[in-house]
């Protein structure tokens, strides 16, 4: 009896720390809808808590690979296959092969003979994960929305593959369904794109290349939520506040963002890559002070409000600096394909949506490239939702209200538009 006794209090004890551990996560107030915001929350600590107990048995790799390996497994397990057709809706999935890469194509069912508007949808996952399926039922919402044709791409992901090849695969598929554009009863003419975070970045970068090339028409328009958009600065505003917010945590944790870039960009999380990367000491001193792009950053750019004292404090110091790790770092950093803020000549792009959120140490990303844009003469409609965290949009599993608004705002400015 005794002996049964102090196994039910151990037991007792280990839920007590598992509720208190996965309870314990910062809201900050303002947030929306706090209550639901740490139920998802909880979720996600017992997730992480989970693979990291199981990681002890399975020690024969990197833990951030073996990490993002398990959610995958996670995402595919509980995501439902997408299928076909859904009652009540007007809109017919089916996968498709673009040029060697695959996506899911989302067309109207009942359609007039006219040619229809075509847009493609990059999905986000920091380049390491998330696919079209589980992008399912937002991007279904964006076609019946729409009443158009959409493309959701399976891009290759990191660490498996890193850059470039996630770009490469988003910039074939858009010209192949450009250029076989009739073949879907699209108008090429009024094909837009769009995509949050990573598929944010990789919607500019697209947009960009495009853009560039003459055998195709410019796309209709770009449509950047909550984007990544550079790598030099990773100490702005936003960052800070989101440190005062929610330390390491969130669901974007700023670890979370230096672990996705060193997969992204790497294919490997080298521990002292991370640290000077978490430091934000990975770009020389002589890049801070003489370079043209490092102007882009400049946290003057931002609303004064972005920059509350009680969250902001400085800018790094140009005279830190990691000559030797920017040597190695700076051909990818650089490179527009990766972060398309850096660009130098950003005219003739198409008109841009973009889309930030208050908690969200990304936000500042999105402003930046909205001003650069401005400033080459490119149209931009700036919505903030100062509520709003990174991957509101994107959680089907748990609805939240504003992400919901998020989507009808986005199709409606795109029905405007396209």
């Amino acid at each position: 009896m005794k002996g049964n006794t102090m196994l039910c209090a151990i037991v007792v004890a280990l839920l007590g720390f598992l509720c208190a551990y996965t309870l314990n996560e910062p809201v900050p107030p303002g947030i929306t809808e706090p209550v639901k915001y740490r139920l998802f929350m909880t979720s996600i600590r017992l997730t992480r808590l989970l693979i990291s107990a199981t990681y002890l048995l399975h020690r024969d790799e990197p833990f951030p690979n073996f990490y993002v390996k398990r959610i995958r497994s996670i995402q595919e397990y509980t995501a439902p296959s997408p299928r076909a057709e859904i009652a009540g809706s007007n809109i017919r999935s089916r996968v498709v092969d673009l040029d060697g890469v695959s996506a899911r194509i989302y067309e109207p069912i009942r359609r007039s003979e006219e040619k229809q508007p075509g847009f493609v949808y990059l999905h986000g996952g920091g380049m390491v994960l998330g696919s079209a399926d589980s992008y399912d039922t937002q991007t279904r919402k964006i076609a019946e929305g729409l009443n158009a044709v959409v493309v959701s791409v399976n891009y290759r992901l990191a660490p498996e593959h890193p850059f470039p090849a996630g770009y490469e695969d988003c910039e074939r598929a858009t010209r192949y369904f450009m250029e076989h554009a009739e073949e879907h009863g699209v108008d090429q003419r009024r094909i837009g794109i769009g995509g949050d975070s990573a598929g944010g970045h990789l919607s500019a970068s697209v947009a960009q290349a495009i853009n560039d090339d003459p055998s195709l028409p410019n796309l209709k328009l770009q449509v950047l939520i909550y984007p990544s958009m550079q790598k030099i600065d990773l100490n702005t505003p936003s960052y800070q506040k989101y440190a005062s917010d929610f330390g390491d945590g969130g669901i974007l944790s700023i670890p979370s963002i230096i672990t996705f870039v060193t997969l992204a960009e790497f294919g490997e999380v080298d521990p002292y890559v991370f640290e000077q990367l978490l430091r934000n000491n990975h770009t020389s001193s002589d890049f801070k002070t003489k370079s043209l792009e490092y102007t882009y950053v400049d946290h003057t750019i931002l609303p004064t409000d972005f920059r509350d004292p009680r969250f902001y404090k400085t800018r790094t110091d140009p005279s830190d600096g990691n000559d030797a790790l920017w040597k190695h770092m700076s051909h990818n950093l650089l490179d527009p394909r990766s972060a398309p803020l850096l660009r130098r000549d950003l005219s003739g792009l198409p008109p841009a949506y973009i889309v930030t959120c208050g908690f969200d140490a990304l936000r500042d990303d999105g402003v930046f490239y909205k001003h650069r844009l401005e400033e080459a003469g490119v149209a931009v409609k700036w919505v903030h939702y100062e509520d709003a965290f990174h991957g509101v949009m994107s959680l089907s599993g748990l609805p939240f209200q504003l992400g919901h608004a998020i989507i009808d705002h986005i199709i409606e400015f795109v029905k405007e538009t396209i």
